[in-house]
């Protein structure tokens, strides 16, 4: 008897042990679990440069003031995981001229945008997604083409444009990323028209016709790269000697969708 006893003396201390144990691995989850949280953030862009085949070429296709285009989500300050709802990406609609037509370009996100922004070095990179550019072209042609493509944007280097890490403010609600480029690039073929009234032969065939990019920026300037079409696909036109030469001082910026010149690199604040 007095054995059975102790038996169940030991097995009870044993659960009591093995309960405290439990309990103490669920504490710890909990607050390991609690420390990892979304957290507000805000991308807000002053600049951005489209890279397109000749006769199109770099563009200039946001101003500031007034213009500004946004991006605001959430990022976890563990695993650094950034969501945007697609109506939280804004981009201001555009003007500009091709082969002497007016038109006017707007973009914006289809797809919610996944990927990862780091609160502590400021890089960025957003997963695939699907993106829309509609392109309204006026006298003599007066059509509307709307294209789709999947874009990747990261601060890291491309084909059109190199990127830079963000300096991240993390002592405002929500995180701050400022200067600092994101930016993507494609080859030929890249955009799907996908519906049209009129004729939209004329965009497409340039549009299409060679390597491109896209850089989206704050405080800073980016410069377009040589960019080199992947293998199998047409190489963009040639392109005047000096279009891709170092400026050595901002020039000012128009807005044309024909424009070549570059602006020289601001340097971080």
């Amino acid at each position: 008897m007095t054995g059975s006893s102790r038996r169940r003396g030991l097995r009870r201390g044993r659960i009591a042990v093995a309960g405290a144990v439990a309990a103490t691995a669920v504490m710890a989850f909990g607050v390991s679990s609690a420390q990892a949280a979304p957290q507000d953030v805000r991308f807000t862009f002053d600049d951005a440069i489209l890279s397109l085949p000749d006769p199109a070429g770099n563009s200039d296709i946001l101003e500031n003031p007034p213009d500004l285009a946004t991006m605001e989500g959430t990022a976890d300050d563990t695993t650094h995981a950034l969501f945007v709802d697609s109506p939280d990406f804004f981009f201001p609609g555009f003007d500009g001229s091709l082969s002497g037509i007016p038109l006017h370009v707007e973009f914006s996100a289809v797809d919610d945008i996944t990927g990862t922004a780091d609160t502590t070095t400021g890089a960025v990179t957003t997963n695939p997604s699907t993106f829309e550019t509609v392109v309204a072209l006026g006298t003599p042609i007066n059509s509307n083409c709307t294209y789709n493509s999947d874009e990747s944007f990261t601060t890291g280097a491309g084909a059109s444009f190199n990127g830079d890490p963000f300096t991240v403010d993390t002592g405002v609600d929500p995180i701050e990323f400022s200067d600092g480029v994101l930016q993507t690039s494609w080859g030929a073929s890249h955009f799907a028209l996908v519906a049209n009234t009129g004729d939209c032969s004329l965009v497409t065939n340039i549009i299409n016709s060679g390597c491109g990019g896209l850089a989206i920026a704050n405080g800073l300037v980016p410069s377009p790269l040589n960019c080199t079409p992947p293998s199998g696909t047409n190489p963009p036109a040639a392109a005047p000697p000096t279009a891709h030469k170092k400026a050595k001082c901002k020039k000012k910026k128009k807005r044309s969708a024909s424009v070549s010149k570059k602006k020289c690199k601001k340097k971080k604040k």
